[in-house]
Order: C-alpha cells, then sequence, then structure tokens
C-alpha cells in the first residue's frame, strides 16, 4: 500500500535545489520508523530534522504519527 502522493508547491521544489541532501516528503516518511527508532545515521537525521522545518504537512504527519504509537 503506498501513501497518498501530496501536492508540492514550488517553493518546496526550490528548497531542494538550494540546501543539497534536504530529503522529500517520500522520504520522509520512509525515514520515520528509523527516526523513532533512533538508528538514523546522524547526516539523515539532519537532513530529517530540516525537512521538519520546511514542511509543515509532515510536521503535522510525525505529530499524529507520534501520537499513533503513543496510545498503542
Amino acid at each position: 500500500m503506498t501513501a497518498p502522493q501530496r501536492p508540492r508547491p514550488a517553493r518546496k521544489r526550490a528548497l531542494h535545489k538550494f540546501i543539497p541532501g534536504l530529503i522529500n516528503c517520500v522520504q520522509f516518511e520512509e525515514f520515520m520508523v528509523n527516526y523513532f527508532e533512533g538508528t538514523l545515521p546522524p547526516a539523515r537525521r539532519m537532513s530529517f530534522n530540516a525537512h521538519l522545518k520546511v514542511c509543515r504537512e509532515c510536521r503535522d504527519y510525525l505529530a499524529a504519527y507520534k501520537q499513533t504509537i503513543e496510545l498503542g
């Protein structure tokens, strides 16, 4: 099962040109489990956190994911 595609505003696409190594929303979702398990390598964790700073949708998604884990 694949996650629904999220719209990518032009400003997000532009950020990827100016911030080398910035992950996209699909990669963000792929790394979430490792993020919570603490197994992301330091460079990938930095990129994950940088993505959080620029993507409101992923911040909301991460908060909902975290809440689900806490309730489970």
